[in-house]
């Protein structure tokens, strides 16, 4: 099963501590797409895996016919790439194929501080998990009493997390709620975030 991450920024840290909050959690992990191992030059690497966790750009969406992560999440959505793609809204629909083959009983996270990205939830077919620095929402992840909360379990205190800044915050609300969507434990979950 893969685990599939975008957006305009953060991909790269939010993939990498997945894969680190997976292994933790004891679950055979590779980390892969554009960072790490490539998918198409390493296929004997994808066998016996546990979960197979990719970074995707929207170059590689496009192309899309069969994927299908049984976890997702879309970061954000911010102005790059407008000499591929007409417009933000061209652009935001190459990130939102990240979804398309994904099936009710599958888990998008997305960013609801993100007017572009939380536009999407209504039209994903799978289950969506918010991240947001401002609300809560029943299953999702947010700050709640200087803590990283995600549902009704507390991750671990912000002043905990490593990676500093508020772009890093997001980072770790989506890290963290895809990880545990993806069967890892909310210690392992808060392990990495403090050693990251």
């Amino acid at each position: 099963p893969f685990v599939g991450i975008t957006g305009t920024n953060g991909k790269s840290t939010v993939t990498t501590l997945v894969g680190l909050m997976l292994q933790k959690a004891g679950k055979k992990t590779l980390v892969a797409g554009n960072i790490g191992n490539a998918l198409t030059e390493t296929p004997d690497l994808l066998h016996g895996q546990d979960w197979i966790v990719v970074e995707l750009s929207s170059f590689q969406l496009e192309d899309i016919e069969t994927c299908r992560p049984r976890v997702a999440t879309i970061l954000n959505i911010t102005q790059d790439h407008l000499d591929r793609y007409a417009d933000i809204t061209e652009y935001g629909e190459a990130k939102a194929r990240i979804y398309e083959n994904q099936h009710k009983d599958d888990v998008l996270v997305l960013n609801f501080d993100d007017p572009l990205v939380r536009a999407m939830a209504p039209r994903a077919p799978s289950r969506i998990i918010p991240f947001s620095r401002f609300e809560k929402h029943e299953s999702g992840a947010t700050v709640e009493n200087g803590d990283l909360v995600i549902g009704n379990r507390v991750i671990c205190p912000v002043d905990d997390i490593l990676i500093k800044g508020v772009h890093n915050l997001e980072n770790a609300m989506a890290a963290s709620a895809v990880a545990l969507a993806a069967g890892a434990d909310s210690a392992s979950v808060a392990a990495v975030l403090r050693e990251f």
